[in-house]
């Protein structure tokens, strides 16, 4: 069984039910701070909730933007319009119409027609009536936008500045976004124009606050101001009753402020236009005809196709999410056992190289450390040298405590039922793939061949198998029902044993020390001193003036002393001192390092 693999499929099965799950945890943290605000009950925000996934299905997206939008609403509005769902739907779709023409900016349409609305002082009271109003100040600004030459964003900045002036003037929302639209022809958009608007508002509102000397000018040439500063008159009449006027650009520059009187002149001069205009962008349905065009392209289907799979995942997340954090904690758990696993493996077949080693490989590998100081500069070495030394102390602690051996074979025997869970996990979760896409087969099937019901029940299946909730809930049940405890113990007792008939193997091939070896005259397996054939008997033992591998031993005794002579006869020749020895067998030592290296490697 390849562990790696098996730990990657676990990894990417747990990933892939995650993402599964990750639009409904979107939506439900979305509907739970929209409810933070909005206070209302369970049921109404599932009202809410099915709008927004709605809209996301008609308009593209995602349902939680969607939801977001509904809490700008309501916030920017107050509580009384929340409590209309069929209002606040409403209000919903004209965003995402409006946002359609500002590049899919839901935010900015949201803010556009909000401030719209607050600019103007619309009655929020009524929450129909307030849908209606938002549905109307769409369409203006989308046929003001299509019309003239300043885009929706740049109108809902403008209106920012000028909305409440032009509110206290009297101007229509049509005539505002006309005015706009002649003055971002002239160059102004945006807040530019919002401000030059309002600045030319204020000063068109009396006479009184008109220089002396402008006052004067302005009666010889026969401008009524009062018809100037009348809010009951449309604002193009005002204007022309100002045009009178406008021949002199000292007298303009005088009642308007240099710093206006380009606006003042862009009104002045686009009358006509903007009367034109009021009457185009007046009862249209621009919006949701530009919109429609926008939406048939390949991109907005592709948007609205995910979103409709996406309110397929928030279907099974309302299905099953309660279990989401178990299946992720279980994944997470099983692909960590499988990693473990597999590194037990690794190390398995580590420990056992290292027991292969001589000493002799070891001396070699110190000599050759200790004699390469660029090679340990490498930080790599320092890794495989901290790798090395945690095998070695294992083995170590492996050969040398019976309470280590328990406890590394009882935590195996723990570790190999998580395996068996996650085994059986993962053949349910194939099984269930298979049965779920069969299931989804006949529910097609039937729901081609009029069998609604039947197609509903074979896709709820379906959705069920797919969804791995059986295999969670069984290998929740494995899980609870296995007994952690107990397979410790099976271990640890596994690892006495093995540790028991360890030190039989080490009794068995126990080897005579030093002084047993003198006693025996040098033979593993010689007879005791008394025998008569040693050299504890006071005699020469036999061959006693022979010698063996440079080693000669003797003996003679009487009465109760006796003595041992011993003679070492120097066997490494043609050296000619101890430094040229040591350099000698530093060499050998380095090359068979350097050949052991090599072969490892």
């Amino acid at each position: 069984m390849d562990l790696k693999a098996t730990a990657d499929s676990i990894r990417d099965l747990t990933n892939q039910f995650e993402e599964a799950m990750q639009p409904g945890m979107g939506f439900e943290v979305q509907m739970k701070n929209v409810q933070s605000i909005t206070r209302q009950t369970d049921a109404e925000m599932e009202r809410l909730g099915d709008s927004a996934r709605q809209l996301a299905k008609d308009f593209g997206g995602d349902a939680s933007a969607q939801l977001e939008s509904f809490g700008s609403i309501i916030a920017q509005f107050g509580p009384a319009v929340a409590k209309d769902n069929d209002a606040l739907a409403s209000m919903g779709h004209d965003v995402s119409t409006l946002s359609k023409l500002m590049q899919n900016d839901a935010v900015g349409a949201m803010d556009a027609l909000t401030t719209s609305m607050l600019q103007f002082g619309v009655d929020l009271t009524n929450p129909k009536q307030a849908a209606a109003e938002m549905t109307r100040m769409m369409n203006v600004m989308a046929a003001a936008g299509n019309e003239g030459a300043s885009e929706v964003a740049d109108t809902s900045e403008a209106l920012k500045n000028s909305g409440i002036a032009a509110k206290n003037a009297n101007l229509s929302f049509e005539e505002t976004n006309a005015a706009l639209q002649a003055l971002a022809q002239a160059g102004s958009k945006g807040s530019e124009a919002g401000v030059g608007l309002r600045n030319v508002l204020g000063k068109m509102g009396g006479i009184d606050i008109i220089p002396r000397k402008a006052q004067e000018k302005l009666k010889q040439l026969g401008v009524d101001y009062d018809i100037v500063s009348d809010k009951t008159l449309p604002f193009a009449t005002r204007l022309r009753e100002l045009k009178k006027a406008q021949g002199d650009a000292t007298l303009i520059a005088q009642i308007f402020g240099i710093e206006n009187e380009k606006s003042a002149m862009a009104l002045l001069n686009s009358i006509d236009a903007q009367e034109e205009m009021t009457q185009a962008i007046t009862g249209t349905n621009a919006a949701s005809e530009s919109a429609a065009i926008v939406m048939d392209s390949q991109t907005e289907s592709i948007s609205r196709m995910t979103a409709w799979v996406n309110d397929l995942k928030i279907g099974l997340f309302n299905a099953i999410g309660g279990i989401t954090p178990f299946v992720i904690g279980l994944g997470t758990i099983a692909f960590t056992i499988a990693n473990v696993a597999a590194a037990a493996t690794g190390i398995s077949k580590l420990i056992t190289f290292v027991k292969s080693l001589t000493i002799a490989t070891h001396l070699q590998t110190a000599a050759q450390w200790l004699l390469n100081a660029a090679f340990w500069a490498n930080p790599v070495v320092w890794i495989v040298a901290g790798i090395a030394a945690l095998i070695a102390t294992i083995v170590v602690c492996w050969n040398k405590f019976e309470g280590f051996r328990k406890v590394v074979m009882g935590v195996w025997e723990v570790v190999k039922g998580f395996g068996g869970i996650l085994k059986d996990f993962v053949i349910d979760r194939i099984k269930g793939i298979i049965s779920g896409l069969g299931a989804m087969g006949e529910a097609i099937y039937k729901l081609f061949t009029g069998d609604f019901s039947g197609a509903w029940e074979s896709a709820k299946q379906g959705a069920r198998d797919l969804s791995g909730y059986d295999a969670a809930m069984k290998a929740k049940e494995s899980f609870s029902n296995m007994s952690i405890s107990g397979l410790y113990d099976e271990g640890a007792a596994k690892g006495a044993a093995s540790w028991a008939e360890s030190q039989k193997d080490k009794e068995t091939d126990k080897v005579a020390g030093p002084l047993e070896m003198f006693q025996t005259g040098g033979q593993q397996g010689a007879p005791p001193a008394g025998t008569g054939d040693g050299l504890a008997t006071g005699g020469k033992k036999k061959g006693g003036k022979g010698s063996k591998d440079g080693v000669t031993l003797g003996g003679s005794g009487s009465g109760g002393g006796k003595s041992i002579v011993m003679n070492i006869t120097n066997n490494f020749t043609g050296f000619r001192g101890t430094r040229e020895m040591a350099e000698e067998v530093c060499k050998v030592i380095n090359n068979k390092l350097s050949d052991s290296l090599a072969i490892v490697s």
